[in-house]
């Protein structure tokens, strides 16, 4: 009896049977965002000795099922784009600590349909971009069930078992984007190297079967010589309730129900036998055998200096960082967030219409008087999320309904020499944010598309003149309330107006590494002049009028980019500069109806008092601490 496609796609599925894993566009940047951000709130101490993990080896049932029940419900719809005829059987994260025992053995993964009536999948999905270095999977096309039909259990061994070697020098390792998958057949041959990397490497499995499948497990008693296994009728669950992993997957099972003896005899080869059943592998896969071991390492350092110094303690979310430009973490509890809300509205009967900062009173006492209240919420939990930084203190931002809360495509003000150092914002909503209410939308890994940049009042902004372009391609985020958004001042982000009927309220806090000087960029003539600059200076000055007061650190020459959109493109898509015809076409933008053309980015008075908005809340925010710290 064939076994009936999985796939929607025949082309897909003819794919899949040849090689026995293909790798597909899964999860989008919010569910690998949520996946992220669901792990760390449900593992908030991973110990750093242990080498690879999955939290299906946990003894607490009630978090196994919680983590399979959480993942499985955000992987259903992308199941539904890929699939018929099937139905999930649970999930599990998988995470490697970047430690020489981080490997995973070459291995095929158990036998729990009859594969030749049923097949099941593995659907492995990197939360982290992933390679060699990092402990990716590496595969031997061809080499699943339809080449070679074998059963796999805790109790039997490999048809490979004492030819590893040979095994591992013709693996294929595979190189992943965060939110692709890896659909492997079970049976098929696979292996992670360990995470030579310096940071968590953080993955999913998810199963899928065949919908009308019995799940099956197969016992072998090593104390009998018979040549026979036992077959075991199971609930869908059960890989995820095993009280003691490691010791009760070798034993005859507590769960499921006995349904039959089977012969079976080991297959064994010599060998030159499994040589030539490899090279049959590969044919059947229609890839080239390699010619040589593919895991010799070489250095992947991406950071140098004190580019590289460390931002966040976790520090797969600071290579996330560094990466993509942001973060969302879980930070604030309810009763902070309840506490900084009762805050604000206890000192504003009413808000400004449009995009409010409290940072622009010109009420000083006021200003302190709420970084201190913010600062004292916020401080227990950053010192758990950050690493050796200073703490710049708070401030309130408010978008209240309609036209006038348009934030357009931006960067923040450069604080500190971006040649050594970088600085951040933590933005927390205290109420959930969508684009609906005004979110945040971002451009993953747009803080990494110039070397040298300078931002600052009077310097033309570099993106300028193609925020329509740039609306098309951000990425909106969904945050809740309580969560901070950690982001680099140089990544391009927007919001745009709020189509509620309430307010939404964020904090922001700014951040920088301890060993970075607070800096002012102002243009002059065709140059750029630094200036060092301190809290004072922002306290009790204009900034957009230039730097009073504050000591040159020199002039630096600068060509004063314009990126146009075929530049862009090339720089950020990877396309080839053309000519662009239709430059001058207007682009749907979020909430265009309401914006009209008098948001666009050629308003220069537009452009610098926006600027000045969300420029003088990060620098502001340095007033608190260094202000008082000064004092004591």
């Amino acid at each position: 009896m064939p076994v009936p496609p999985i796939f929607q796609d025949p082309d897909l599925q003819a794919r899949f049977d040849k090689q026995g894993f293909v790798i597909v566009p899964f999860l989008n940047a919010n569910d690998v965002q949520y996946l992220t951000n669901t792990f760390y709130e449900l593992n908030p101490d991973i110990p750093i000795e242990g080498g690879f993990v999955s939290s299906s080896y946990a003894r607490d049932l009630t978090y196994k099922k919680t983590v399979s029940e959480r993942v499985t419900a955000v992987f259903k719809p992308h199941f539904a784009e890929y699939f018929q005829n099937y139905r999930p059987f649970g999930s599990a994260y998988l995470y490697k600590n970047p430690v020489a025992n981080s490997e995973l053995p070459i291995h095929q993964d158990w036998t729990i349909v009859d594969e030749q009536q049923y097949v099941a999948l593995n659907i492995w999905t990197p939360l982290c971009d992933v390679d060699v270095h990092n402990g990716s999977l590496a595969v031997l096309p061809g080499s699943h069930s339809n080449t070679l039909q074998v059963l796999r259990a805790p109790t039997l061994p490999f048809f490979f078992t004492g030819n590893e070697q040979l095994m591992l020098d013709n693996l294929v390792p595979l190189t992943v984007k965060a939110g692709q998958a890896v659909i492997l057949n079970q049976s098929l041959v696979h292996y992670s190297p360990p995470n030579t990397s310096q940071y968590l490497r953080l993955a999913i499995t998810s199963g899928v079967m065949t919908a009308d499948a019995p799940m099956l497990f197969h016992y072998n008693n090593l104390k009998n010589d018979d040549a026979s296994v036992e077959v075991f009728a199971q609930k869908d669950d059960f890989l995820v309730s095993f009280d003691n992993f490691h010791k009760d997957i070798f034993e005859r099972p507590k769960m499921g129900t006995s349904i039959k003896h089977m012969p079976y005899t080991i297959p064994q080869f010599t060998l030159p036998e499994l040589d030539a059943l490899i090279d049959k592998m590969y044919a059947r896969a229609e890839m080239t055998r390699p010619t040589k071991n593919p895991f010799i390492q070489t250095s992947t350092a991406k950071r140098v200096g004190n580019l590289a110094i460390q931002i966040l303690q976790n520090r797969q979310l600071d290579e996330q960082l560094a990466e993509q430009g942001y973060v969302v973490v879980p930070l604030l509890p309810s009763k902070d967030v309840e506490t900084l809300s009762e805050l604000y509205y206890q000192h504003h009967t009413s808000t400004p219409t449009g995009l409010y900062a409290t940072a622009h009173s010109n009420d000083s006492d006021f200003k302190i008087g709420l970084n201190n209240t913010i600062k004292k919420v916020f401080d227990p939990h950053v010192q758990q999320v950050f690493h050796e930084c200073n703490l710049l203190g708070g401030s309130f931002i408010a978008k209240t309904p309609g036209p006038e809360g348009y934030l357009f495509p931006h960067q923040d003000w450069s604080l500190v020499d971006e040649t050594q150092y970088r600085s951040f914002n933590i933005w927390v909503p205290l109420v959930d944010t969508e684009p609906k209410n005004g979110g945040i939308y971002v451009l993953p890994k747009s803080h990494n598309l110039l070397a040298t940049q300078y931002r600052g009042p009077n310097i033309p902004p570099i993106f300028g003149n193609i925020g329509d372009l740039l609306w098309e391609i951000m990425t909106p985020l969904h945050i809740p309330a309580g969560h901070a958004l950690i982001y680099d001042h140089r990544l391009l982000h927007a919001s745009p107006v709020n189509q509620t009927q309430e307010i939404r309220l964020t904090a922001v806090y700014g951040i920088i590494p301890k060993s970075a000087q607070l800096q002012y960029y102002y243009k002059n003539g065709e140059a750029i002049e630094v200036f060092k600059s301190n809290v004072d200076f922002f306290f009790e000055h204009n900034p957009e009028e230039g730097p009073k007061n504050l000591t040159s650190l020199g002039l630096v020459p600068y060509d004063f980019p314009n990126i146009n959109a075929e530049r862009f493109k090339h720089l950020y898509l990877g396309e080839t500069i053309v000519s662009d015809k239709s430059a001058n076409a207007q682009a749907a933008t979020p909430n265009a109806d309401i914006t009209s053309r008098q948001f666009t980015i050629d308003n220069t008075k537009t452009w610098k008092n926006l600027l000045l908005v969300v420029a003088f809340i990060a620098l502001f925010s340095l007033l608190y601490k260094l202000l008082f710290s000064s004092k004591k």
